[in-house]
């Protein structure tokens, strides 16, 4: 930056800034959504647990449980199921899928996700696990069920499609990343403008500096009216100005005596040696003591 102009440095790191913090903010921000979002995908799994907990001990007006078949359980479950959006319940019985409840358009009766479920099952059990299926980011809630009297074994699974939920983050990503685009040329172009305003005083005190030269020196340089460092740093070249001037006036002086206390000896030695005669001793001598009297003057 040592070649660039005070407009543009001050704008570069205002904008260098304004960047970074933009930045920070949206990386915070998005981080802790995306976190959020975790946690209450994972919320809304253990709830549909434990509806299928609650539906699993109800009971009648004698005490005894309603559902004593696993195939029972596991339909009236399934039923009573009101998955989310992005959501499907599934309900496998010895390994197959029985019934299925789904608000989105995928199914987990699929092969892959039967796979993955049987893969990942936890005998008496409840766990959760994600995969990844024909571009879906699914987060999964697999729970083992066994209802006493009844050998068979079931496995209830209830999915969110996580990944479109994160799709629709990410263009929220986007979108402030395009809005923190457009502030930043915004405010580059508005703090252009502004800065030219604030520095035109410093152009103009520039200017005025390259009108003084050394046979010149009583140009001023022009004082704002405002009352800031512009308008101190005016006043105090000025007076930077006056020192100089009184300067070189009092060297001239002081060179105008020098000149004229030498001219005058120079003079007097001058008319001497050209009055002297050579030929007279006495003459001679005279002259070789105006000379030295003249020397010590001098010097």
């Amino acid at each position: 930056m040592s070649g660039w102009t005070v407009r543009t440095r001050v704008l570069s790191m205002m904008l260098a800034f304004m960047a970074a913090a933009l930045a920070v903010t949206g990386v915070l921000t998005y981080a802790i959504q995306f976190r959020a979002l975790e946690e209450r995908v994972d919320r809304e799994l253990w709830q549909e647990y434990s509806e299928l907990n609650l539906i699993a001990n109800s009971e009648d007006e004698s005490g005894a449980l309603l559902y004593t078949t696993l195939d029972e359980l596991m339909l009236r479950v399934t039923e009573s199921a009101a998955p989310s959006d992005n959501e499907s319940v599934l309900a496998i019985i010895d390994g197959t899928g029985r019934y299925e409840a789904q608000v989105q358009d995928f199914s987990l009766s699929r092969q892959a996700v039967l796979d993955h479920v049987m893969d990942t099952h936890q005998p008496r059990a409840s766990v959760l696990t994600s995969m990844e299926v024909e571009g879906r980011e699914l987060r999964m809630m697999i729970a083992s069920v066994r209802v006493a009297g009844d050998d068979s074994e079931g496995i209830f699974v209830v999915a969110s499609d996580i990944g479109t939920q994160k799709r629709l983050l990410w263009q929220s990503v986007a979108v402030f990343g395009g809005i923190s685009v457009a502030t930043l040329l915004i405010a580059g172009w508005t703090g252009y403008l502004v800065t030219g305003r604030l520095l035109q005083p410093l152009g103009t005190l520039r200017a005025a500096t390259e009108e003084i030269t050394v046979e010149d020196l009583e140009y001023r340089v022009p004082v704002p009216e405002e009352t800031d460092d512009i308008t101190a740093l005016a006043r105090n070249f000025n007076r930077m100005l006056d020192r100089i001037q009184a300067g070189f006036a009092e060297q001239r002086r002081f060179m105008s005596d020098v000149g004229h206390e030498l001219r005058t000896p120079l003079t007097i030695l001058r008319g001497t040696l050209e009055m002297t005669d050579e030929q007279d001793p006495d003459d001679v001598r005279e002259a070789h003591h105006i000379a030295l009297d003249e020397l010590d003057r001098m010097g």
